[in-house]
């Protein structure tokens, strides 16, 4: 055992620091925090991407269309609430856009006020580093602007542990708050269906602040759990029946037939890993995960069994991924541990006990060695960049990466190792450390998120297509649209799938195009055929295929059937239109 717990003090029930109306009478802290996440909620709006993947594209075209889909019966919920920002917004691209800038923002919000309240050792300290934690994961750039379906299930969870610490706080003495941790729960299912494992939380709910379970208690609660999910089923009916106009879909037997049958037997898409915990969990999430290991360890003997609880959470899903990842289909990926991401990174901040300095002269010590500290960390950056990026990128990148962060964190744990536990020493080395470690990763996504934007790119290039001649592309239920698929096989825009291509319209369009609206043909032939036998209101091809027509007789024949050519700005594409001008 690294850490010692000897010297830690029991956690009073009546403690201030859990109290949340201490939390909200801190109106300085309130503002600050307040201030800084709508702030983070507009940058995240202003340079996040959109939807990139057949997942996300999909889930949007179902929202828009109220279609009724039983293969993806579970995320409708995440469907559903996306519709909503979808259709505020002033198109659905950039409803999107504050969708995902919202779930971000919000899940950010619950973990600092979670790791902030969590115990009477935790203080706003907690709460930042539990914040630097969670937005240093690789994960929110590589889905910057992204709405995957994780992303809203993490989201929900985090609002389920929220109201299940302050059902705890308040000896379960709120009823509602049981009834909303009930109807939250049900809709984390309807949204995905690894939000289940909160479901171990219930056994908390027995429990009194003497430490003692009384089962009169837990019966109470566990009614009161099961009304909210009772509410949570009958909100979902009623949006179901507004939307869909199909009160019971995705609750009858017959739609979960269709769904297992279909991922019963479905092929591979993910390849397994062999070891989950050192492919995935160890490359992405070392830190949080090491410092959530150890702090379910320091707090086991200072924290009573409701709290003790939801480190149990993450292990759960961790075995249950790690089963599924054997038996099933389907293999996983890095994004699957995002359900249980934010717990884990506000139980990691537990590990730290911040001493706040009660003397301004401990004040401003702190404040000028993290200054220095900074500027120091700059300008060792700047030299070892120029030191070894003109002769060897890599150099550089392994120095930061497999140098310098293994031995901060390895000193890092050395000091929560000897120094006293809570002593302004162990604070201010502790804190210098927790800069080092994190500054590296928390950059990396800024220069990603911020500055490279990958995804807006990505985004505008598969959409480039359709934002090009939108001027000149009008939709009706008689459309005929020829696109040839050498658009996303050489110029890797639009789809090769037609139902995705299809989506796409629909979701930049805000229309409702089927697949009799598109023809999708890489033959020439039957291209010049098809103009013959019937007339595309609309024709995309490249510029190169355009320009081989004119080695034949098809640049001819679509001026004599009243084609009109737009060209794109790029010069990349040429668009055909009937009749316009």
């Amino acid at each position: 055992m690294l850490i010692k717990t000897t010297n830690i003090p029991k956690v009073s029930p009546q403690s201030k620091l859990l109290s949340i109306e201490y939390f909200f009478r801190k109106k300085i802290e309130f503002i600050l925090v307040s201030i800084t996440f709508v702030s983070l909620f507009i940058l995240f709006f202003l340079v996040g991407g959109g939807p990139i993947f057949s997942d996300e594209i999909w889930y949007m075209q179902v929202g828009l269309n109220n279609i009724k889909d039983p293969l993806v019966l579970n995320r409708y919920f995440h469907i559903f609430l996306q519709k909503l920002f979808m259709e505020a917004a002033p198109t659905p691209l950039i409803g999107a856009k504050v969708f995902w800038s919202f779930l971000v923002s919000l899940s950010g919000l619950l973990i600092y006020v979670n790791a902030r309240i969590f115990s009477d050792n935790s203080n706003y300290l907690n709460g930042i580093t539990a914040v630097a934690i969670f937005y240093s994961v690789d994960l929110f750039a590589i889905y910057s602007g992204v709405t995957i379906i994780d992303i809203t299930a993490m989201t929900v969870v985090l609002v389920i542990v929220t109201l299940y610490t302050f059902t705890i706080h308040f000896n379960h003495s709120k009823p509602l708050l049981l009834v909303a941790m009930g109807a939250t729960f049900f809709l984390g299912f309807k949204t995905k269906e690894t939000t289940v494992f909160t479901g171990l939380l219930i056994l908390g709910l027995g429990f009194q602040k003497n430490g003692s379970f009384n089962i009169g208690i837990f019966k109470t609660n566990l009614v009161r759990f099961g009304l909210g999910v009772l509410l949570g089923l009958a909100s979902f009916v009623v949006m179901n029946a507004i939307i869909l106009r199909d009160p019971f879909f995705g609750l009858r037997p017959d739609t979960f037939n269709v769904f297992f049958n279909y991922y019963s037997t479905t092929t591979v898409y993910f390849p397994s890993s062999e070891n989950w915990f050192k492919d995935y969990l160890l490359q992405t999430l070392l830190v949080p995960f090491l410092f959530y290991l150890l702090s379910g360890i320091r707090v086991k003997d200072t924290l009573f069994v409701p709290h003790r609880l939801l480190w149990l959470v993450p292990l759960a899903f961790l075995a249950f991924m790690t089963f599924t990842m054997i038996r099933s289909n389907w293999g996983a990926i890095p994004r699957y541990i995002l359900p249980v991401l934010g717990i884990i990174c506000l139980l990691a901040s537990q590990l730290f006990v911040f001493r706040l300095p009660d003397h301004w002269r401990n004040k401003l010590l702190i404040a000028f060695v993290l200054c220095l500290e900074l500027i120091l960390l700059y300008a060792f950056r700047v030299y070892i960049h120029h030191l070894m990026y003109d002769q060897n990128w890599e150099n550089a990148y392994l120095l930061e990466t497999v140098i310098l962060i293994p031995i901060t964190l390895m000193v890092l744990l050395g000091v929560i190792f000897l120094f006293r536990v809570g002593s302004i020493y162990q604070t201010i080395f502790t804190t210098m450390l927790l800069v080092v470690l994190l500054i590296y990763p928390l950059s990396q996504n800024i220069k990603s998120i911020v500055f490279e934007r990958p995804n807006v790119q990505r985004v505008e290039e598969r959409f480039y297509p359709f934002s090009s001649f939108a001027s000149i592309i009008k939709f009706d239920d008689d459309m005929k649209f020829f696109i040839s698929t050498n658009v996303p096989w050489e110029l890797h825009m639009l789809s090769d799938n037609i139902d995705e291509l299809l989506s796409m319209f629909n979701i930049y369009f805000e229309k409702n195009s089927r697949r009799n609206n598109f023809i999708y043909s890489t033959q020439i032939e039957s291209f010049s055929g098809g103009i013959y036998s019937e007339k595309f209101d609309y024709i995309l091809l490249t510029s190169r295929e355009w320009n081989a027509l004119s080695r034949s007789q098809v640049q001819l024949l679509l001026v004599e059937k009243g084609y009109q050519l737009h060209n794109d700005e790029s010069d990349k594409l040429v668009l055909l239109s009937l009749g316009q001008n």
